[in-house]
C-alpha cells in the first residue's frame, strides 16, 4: 500500500488540465536491507495475484520500471560497508528489480590531499616541523605545539582520502564516474542552510578535481 501510494500522487493533475500536481516526486526509500524487498512487492502481486490486486500492482509495477517516469539513485559513503551495500544494491536495483537507475551520490568526500608542488612544499613543512626542537626550549614553542597540532590533522586528512580512494575506484569502476557525483565533506557541528547550500552547489556544479586520484587511475 505504501508503493501503491507513489502511483497515486504520480497520478495526480491539476485542476482542469492534464499537468501533473508535482513537478518532482522524491522518495527517501527505506534501508538497503530492506528496499529490495520493499519494492519487490508490486512486482511480486503483478505476477502471482489475480483480479483487482493483480490490476493495481501492475500499475505500480510500471510506473517504478518507466525510465521516462521513475529514476533510482543510490546514495553512500565512500566506506567499507556502505559502498559493499551499495554494490548489492545496485546490482538487485538494475537485475533483480530492473529499475531504471540513476546516480550514485558518495557522501562525506574528503578534497584530494596536497598533489605536485604543493605536496612538496607540505612535505617540506612537515620535516622542517619535526626537526623543531621540543615545545618548551625555544620562543617559539607555542606556534610549534600549534603548527604540530595542524600537521596532525593534515596527515589525519591524508591517511582518510587514501581509505576513500579505494572505495572510489570500486564504485566508479561499476557506476562509472560519468554517473557518479562526490558530495565533500562538509566540517560544520549542526545542520544549517550553509550546509545544504554547499551540498546542492556541488550537485549542480560538480568539482571534478573531488575524484582526485582514484579518477587518474582508471
Amino acid at each position: 500500500m505504501a508503493v501503491g501510494k507513489l502511483w497515486d500522487l504520480e497520478q495526480k493533475r491539476l485542476p482542469g488540465t492534464n499537468r501533473p500536481f508535482y513537478d518532482l516526486i522524491v522518495v527517501d526509500t527505506p534501508a538497503t536491507g530492506h528496499v529490495v524487498s520493499y519494492l519487490q512487492m508490486p512486482m511480486t502481486a503483478a505476477e502471482t495475484a489475480k483480479g483487482f490486486v493483480r490490476r493495481e500492482a501492475r500499475k505500480v509495477a510500471d510506473l517504478l520500471r518507466d525510465p521516462l517516469r521513475t529514476s533510482f539513485h543510490i546514495v553512500t559513503t565512500p566506506a567499507e560497508m556502505p559502498a559493499n551495500e551499495a554494490l548489492d544494491l545496485y546490482e538487485n536495483a538494475r537485475s533483480r528489480l530492473q529499475l531504471p537507475m540513476g546516480r550514485l551520490f558518495v557522501n562525506q568526500v574528503y578534497p584530494p590531499f596536497f598533489e605536485g608542488a604543493d605536496e612538496e612544499s607540505y612535505r617540506r613543512w612537515r620535516r622542517d616541523l619535526e626537526e623543531t626542537p621540543e615545545a618548551g626550549s625555544t620562543p617559539h614553542s607555542a606556534w610549534a605545539d600549534k603548527e604540530m597540532a595542524i600537521l596532525a590533522c593534515a596527515e589525519s586528512w591524508k591517511k582518510a582520502r587514501a581509505v576513500q580512494e579505494t572505495y572510489l575506484e570500486r564504485l566508479f569502476s561499476a557506476f562509472g564516474e560519468d554517473r557518479t557525483t562526490l558530495l565533500p565533506f562538509v566540517a560544520v557541528p549542526n545542520a544549517s542552510i550553509d550546509m545544504i547550500q554547499a551540498l546542492a552547489q556541488s550537485i549542480e556544479e560538480p568539482d571534478e578535481t573531488m575524484k582526485g586520484g582514484a579518477s587518474a587511475e582508471l
